[in-house]
């Protein structure tokens, strides 16, 4: 009964342990031959299911690895989608931050026509005191007698020189526009560098080109963020420009201002550290932010109490989009090192078109004695000393530093009326033209809501 038992046990049981298989085959056999090649496949079957299922086990391992290979594989998706997702919202956040400043200037709107025409007033109350100052050092009709016998040909060579100038301010904002996929014309580029010109003019320290230019290039539907870092570059490039370049033409024609009174040496050496201290500003914003969040936290809070800043958190407020905006002007220059190259070529040769000026107006006098290197080096220190005055159009500044600094290469005949003649090719003109482009370009948008009524 028990024999059947267990028979009945293995039908029930499809599967027959294998373990107890060895343990049958390996009974000695002593009967026939036959017997023992039965025992030999009972092996053989043995081995057989053996390998099936180390085969199964291995598939089932292979199988698994790649199971775990997809789910990594997903995860690396998921984490690239995840920092282009995060990307997208730096730059949704530099958008809005760059939106506030535009819903800024239209919020203060009323208070930024009134600083304005108070700009507007005190530029032209400087213009009638450098005049006024200027005839009694020599009588119109004196001035007038010699201007009326220079060489007008190097008069003309020196007005287009101006032009090409911001011609050069022209070309720099499209080839950054271009290199982030925004086409701009040249001659909507040389509109806005006439703009900038124009704001800077009338506005101490030239502090209100720039907002101009930005202001008027949301008007055309070129969004902020990306002027803002056009001007950005062009601006740093062109103050790097400026002071390296006019440090070293000061080093090699040191000749020229070794017999210069001391206080223009001093206002010279003035010129040279401001500059310095305001490009390393720059660079401290660009690579220590939390340094200079502290250190403009704490001037803000000293200046609140001695009453200089009215709105500490305003002025928080702007410096910290400032240093933002140089932030991402820092990464953008990581990123295209070859159009940063480009920019500073561009700059140097505009820096020197301007720097040139005064050799055509001294050539227009009949004068040949002195280089044009040497008259670019002259107006290279002499627009690095009067950079950082805090004047509009450093009317005033730029005149009477002209007379010391010039009085060794033109004669006292020549060195008033060249004084005028050459503000008023690299100034006054230019300023006249801007100022009729600035209101054309406004008035064009201004009608434009209308026309689509």
């Amino acid at each position: 009964m028990n024999k059947m038992e267990n028979k009945k046990s293995n039908l029930n049981n499809p599967t027959l342990e294998i373990s107890n298989i060895p343990q049958v085959c390996n009974k000695k056999s002593t009967g026939s031959v036959e017997e023992k090649k039965s025992n030999i496949k009972c092996k053989k079957s043995v081995f057989k299911d053996k390998n099936k299922k180390s085969n199964i086990k291995c598939k089932k391992l292979v199988f698994e690895h790649k199971n775990i290979d997809s789910e990594s594989e997903k995860l690396k998706v998921q984490s690239k989608q995840l920092s282009i997702k995060r990307e997208k919202v730096n730059i949704e956040n530099q958008n809005l931050s760059a939106e506030d400043k535009v819903l800024d200037f239209e919020d203060k709107k009323p208070n930024s026509l009134k600083n304005y025409f108070g700009s507007i007033i005190f530029f032209v109350l400087l213009i009638c005191l450098t005049a006024f100052y200027i005839l009694k050092i020599e009588s119109p009709s004196k001035i007038v007698e010699v201007l009326s016998q220079v060489n007008y040909f190097y008069v003309s060579c020196a007005i287009i020189i101006m032009a090409l100038y911001l011609a050069c301010e022209a070309v720099g904002n499209k080839t950054i526009m271009r290199s982030l996929g925004k086409e701009v014309t040249f001659l909507k580029a040389w509109g806005y560098a006439f703009i900038g010109f124009y704001f800077s003019a009338i506005t101490p320290s030239a502090s209100g080109g720039q907002p101009a230019q930005v202001y008027y290039m949301s008007k055309d539907k070129i969004h902020v963020s990306y002027s803002s870092l056009t001007l950005l570059l062009l601006s740093v490039s062109y103050q790097t420009t400026v002071l390296i370049y006019s440090i070293i033409l000061y080093l090699v024609r040191f000749s020229l201002f070794a017999n210069d009174s001391r206080n223009l040496q001093v206002l010279i050496l003035y010129g040279i550290v401001a500059n310095v201290i305001l490009i390393g500003a720059i660079l401290f914003m660009v690579f220590s932010k939390k340094i200079v969040t502290r250190v403009i936290i704490f001037l803000v809070r000293v200046l609140t109490k001695f009453k200089i800043i009215k709105k500490p958190r305003e002025a928080v407020r702007y410096v910290s989009k400032q240093i933002k905006e140089y932030q991402m002007g820092a990464e953008y220059i990581k990123k295209n090192p070859k159009l940063i190259l480009k920019i500073i070529l561009i700059t140097f040769i505009q820096v020197n078109l301007y720097f040139s000026i005064t050799y055509f107006i001294y050539r227009a006098f009949g004068l040949n004695q002195y280089s044009l290197f040497d008259m670019i080096a002259l107006q290279g220190v002499l627009t690095l000393s009067v950079a950082s005055l805090p004047l509009p159009g450093s009317v005033g500044a730029s005149e009477t530093i002209y007379m010391s600094m010039y009085k060794k290469i033109f004669s006292q005949e020549f060195l008033v009326p060249s004084m005028l003649m050459t503000r008023l090719v690299n100034f006054y003109l230019f300023f006249l033209l801007s100022s009729i482009v600035t209101f054309v370009v406004h008035f064009s948008h201004y009608r434009k809501p209308k026309t689509k009524g």
